[in-house]
């Protein structure tokens, strides 16, 4: 079994996460579990979603998601330019998808976006909002 840390070292352009596998005798349960540090690991800006911060040709402005950090729901505010077809998604550290919203079609002004991440474990994840073309992401934090 692996298991990523709630930590992870932020040192201002690339991310390492300290990851651990723990080994186990199957057929022995009173063996001790080894636990097998993996180095290494680590992920910068660019491995996640392209346009972090970025105003776009759809979206005037994504608020930082308040309250930050947060437990259980969240909200943020998108400014649309255009009527578009709005999305969010949140993935993890390792840039899995872990979950999503589809508003559909939303007209021109401010659109407040409320996630419900009460099924999360604690840590960082990003918010990705997609409207048309344009795509925008942000860092939150799970209490």
């Amino acid at each position: 079994m692996g298991t990523a840390s709630y930590y992870v070292f932020d040192n201002g352009s690339s991310y390492k996460i300290p990851l651990v596998y723990q080994a186990m005798d199957p057929t022995n349960n009173t063996a001790a579990v080894q636990y097998i540090y993996i180095d290494g690991f680590t992920v910068t800006d660019a491995d996640f979603v392209a346009g972090i911060n970025e105003v776009t040709e759809n979206v005037n402005f994504v608020s930082q998601n308040y309250p930050n950090p947060f437990n259980g729901s969240t909200s943020i505010v998108v400014g649309l330019t255009k009527t578009s077809d709005l999305s969010v998604y949140v993935t993890n550290m390792l840039g899995q998808k872990v979950t999503e919203i589809n508003r559909g079609s939303l007209g021109i002004g401010n659109h407040t976006i409320t996630i419900d991440c009460s099924k999360l474990t604690s840590g960082i994840y990003f918010y990705t909002v997609k409207a048309g073309e344009s795509v925008v992401t942000h860092k939150m934090i799970v209490e």
